[in-house]
């Protein structure tokens, strides 16, 4: 059972609140309402489903690969995870976000939890040995506060709804109330990415999402931006 206090820290860690500059970022989502594919909250609500489903074979594995490799003191395992990561994200200005939020998570982290694993890891990052994507550093960060895999997952899944939600109601005529009935409805959906997750090794990691890719590469040349991706 997690204990009170590292409950609270996971949930601090992760509230859209905890500085990683993630509000930045749609991951396509500006894409998909600039080009009118996404137009409604039943289309917003199967894009994130498809992203669930698209993380529960490849990030959330990594999260707890890493939550893995973290416990056992294994550095060397965690430089192959991210590399693995980098190779898996074909989109540039995915891989970029992914790494900004990697970095800047691990920052606000350590002021919180200055313990010697995660500050020897911060060290390899800003070397430049490890990139720090963010779903290694959330493993190793999630690991430190004795928190186990199956809520981590959790908290991951529910911040990839909570970030898709925060930006939809900056690109779309969309309430606050309504965002919360759709994450409340999401709820069976992130259920069952944690159970792929959690079933799931790195031999069944894939990273087949076409049109998600392609909204993605397509997001850097829009006439107007208001995120980074």
């Amino acid at each position: 059972m997690v204990s009170n206090r590292n409950l609270l820290t996971l949930l601090q860690i992760t509230d859209s609140m905890f500085p990683t500059g993630s509000f930045v970022h749609s991951n396509g989502l500006e894409t998909y309402t600039q080009q009118d594919i996404i137009q409604d909250l039943a289309g917003l609500k199967a894009l994130t489903e498809v992203r669930l489903l698209s993380a529960s074979r490849s990030d959330m594995i990594f999260v707890k690969a890493a939550m893995q490799a973290a416990q056992n003191g294994d550095f060397d395992r965690l430089y192959e995870l991210d590399d693995l990561l980098c190779a898996m994200k074909t989109v540039q200005e995915v891989r970029e976000a992914s790494v900004k939020i990697g970095k800047q998570f691990l920052r606000s982290v350590l002021v919180l939890l200055p313990v010697r694993f995660l500050q020897e890891f911060s060290e390899d990052v800003k070397s430049g040995r490890c990139q720090g994507h963010l779903s290694v550093v959330f493993g190793v960060a999630y690991a430190v506060p004795g928190i186990d895999i199956k809520t981590a997952l959790f908290a991951f899944t529910y911040q990839i709804v909570a970030g898709q939600a925060s930006a939809a109601i900056k690109l779309m005529s969309v309430g606050q109330s309504q965002m919360q009935t759709l994450i409340h409805d999401l709820q069976p959906a992130m259920e069952k990415a944690v159970e792929i997750a959690l079933e799931s090794s790195l031999e069944d990691c894939q990273s087949f999402t076409p049109a998600l890719d392609i909204r993605g590469m397509q997001h850097e040349y829009l006439f107007r931006r208001l995120f980074h991706s």
